[in-house]
């Protein structure tokens, strides 16, 4: 399932979620995907450009566990083949280094 390139997200959200450094994305085939306990997956829509006359929801779709918070994978409707599993969330198998790490979201990146 996993693509061996990887992102990094430095957007306000994953940098809230993953920690200051953002949070690790995967890349996958959105039709492997395999969930049990559907029943405690929630989906978190962010609100881009808050605060501004371009506020809007995104297309964007966080898939978190309502029990303890754990953010899962984001998935996007409008790439519906792609999904995006948060590293953080797999347990197993172990993963593997990837051959490329490629940092998106740059323009939401804070100064320090």
């Amino acid at each position: 399932m996993v693509s061996t390139n990887t992102q990094l997200c430095v957007c306000s959200i994953c940098r809230k979620v993953g920690g200051v450094g953002g949070s690790i994305n995967l890349g996958g085939h959105s039709e492997t995907l395999k969930i049990e306990g559907k029943e405690n997956i929630s989906v978190y829509k962010a609100i881009l450009e808050r605060g501004t006359s371009k506020e809007h929801i995104a297309t964007s779709e966080r898939n978190f566990c309502s029990k303890c918070s754990s953010m899962l994978w984001l998935y996007d409707p409008t790439w519906p083949e792609l999904i995006h599993p948060f590293a953080s969330a797999i347990d197993s198998p172990e993963l593997k280094k990837p051959d490329t790490l490629v940092c998106v979201k740059l323009n939401s990146k804070p100064d320090y």
